[in-house]
């Protein structure tokens, strides 16, 4: 099973709120679970955790379309962004997230 931040939105006032949640994967892609609350909000547990988790959800929100947090199944599978929508923030924070990785290594090796 694998998991990543998925873009939802719901409605308040009737106007879509967006925000991040937690979905779970398993090991065909489609959903298994996902976090109760569509609203996550980034956390860490020091500044260099905290800083992978914002740019993960920034990586995770380009690369899939948003969806109805109401509407989410177990068993469905999600949509990529249109490339020209998702790709460079998601190439972006792909990098970023890379080099705060290699930092966090450099930082706490692996025994």
């Amino acid at each position: 099973m694998t998991w990543r931040y998925q873009v939802v939105w719901t409605e308040e006032g009737g106007e879509r709120i967006y925000s991040v949640c937690e979905v779970y994967l398993d090991e065909d892609g489609r959903l298994d679970s996902w976090t109760t609350d569509p609203v996550m909000r980034p956390i860490g547990e020091d500044r260099d955790d905290l800083e992978w988790t914002l740019v993960a959800m920034l990586a995770d929100t380009g690369e899939w379309a948003p969806v109805n947090f109401a509407s989410l199944k177990v068993g469905m599978v999600f949509e990529r962004c249109p490339e020209a929508s998702g790709a460079e923030v998601t190439a972006t924070a792909r990098r970023y997230l890379a080099a705060a990785k290699a930092r966090r290594e450099r930082q706490w090796p692996s025994k």
